[in-house]
């Protein structure tokens, strides 16, 4: 991918929307899933108008730990989270495949799926942003995808440099651009922010603290049904109160 040439936002904006609707991916861990996942998938849709946002549970994610629960559990509470938003879709590809949950494969699968001429829009926070060019084939990313930077709590996302290597040319300030080109554009855009941690919840519930307003009431009961997150202590003395 040539990181040369030069995006005009005034020619891309004038252009019409291709003809094939618009598809949102946005993934993570969901380790909880939480509202502050939910919230940041339906701006992204509501953004662009999106036919549909996938949300992308990742099996093995090369620059973290790996998930505190197994992957059936996070794929369920993703289930009863979304099970009301028509725009918010499951897509389990990267938990149906074997090693690192590279993004690159991913757009690539989804471009595959969805043809060359439908834009995808890649939902991506800024905090991860800022560490992408460290990410495998990261310069092949815009090849297949279109990328919307996502402003997190604490980051900034006007503050990230449009100079950032490998992406400093693609650069647009019109949304509607991403409608129009399949791949190859960056766009930053403003979320509701909302501070809520994954990490912060699977903490509180292992002090014993509920986690609800946080995320989804379906989920929460999934977590209190399951006994998800709790030191393993606590699980035996709960497993031996529900026989008695």
């Amino acid at each position: 991918m040539s990181t040369s040439r030069t995006v005009s936002t005034k020619q891309i904006s004038n252009k019409k929307p291709l003809g094939k609707k618009a598809i949102g991916v946005f993934g993570g861990s969901f380790d909880p899933v939480h509202f502050g996942h939910l919230r940041a998938a339906l701006e992204l849709a509501l953004t662009f108008n999106l036919e549909s946002v996938r949300l992308v549970p990742n099996h093995q994610p090369p620059h973290r730990a790996l998930a505190d629960v197994s992957a059936q559990h996070r794929i369920a509470m993703l289930e009863l989270a979304i099970r009301q938003c028509g725009q918010l879709k499951l897509d389990t590809r990267e938990m149906d495949r074997n090693g690192p949950s590279y993004t690159i494969d991913t757009l690539m699968s989804l471009r595959e799926e969805f043809g060359v001429e439908a834009p995808l829009i890649f939902g991506l926070g800024a905090d991860a942003f800022e560490k992408i060019a460290s990410w495998h084939r990261a310069n092949e990313l815009l090849e297949v995808s279109n990328i919307a930077v996502l402003s997190r709590p604490g980051t900034d996302v006007n503050a990230i440099s449009d100079q950032t290597l490998p992406f400093a040319a693609h650069w647009v300030s019109a949304a509607d651009a991403l409608l129009s080109t399949p791949s190859g554009l960056l766009y930053k855009l403003e979320m509701t922010p909302l501070a809520i941690s994954s990490t912060r919840i699977r903490e509180q519930i292992a002090r014993g603290w509920a986690p609800d307003f946080l995320l989804p009431e379906a989920v929460c009961h999934y977590i209190e049904q399951h006994q998800l997150y709790r030191p393993a202590n606590a699980r035996l003395t709960l497993s031996k109160e529900a026989e008695l």
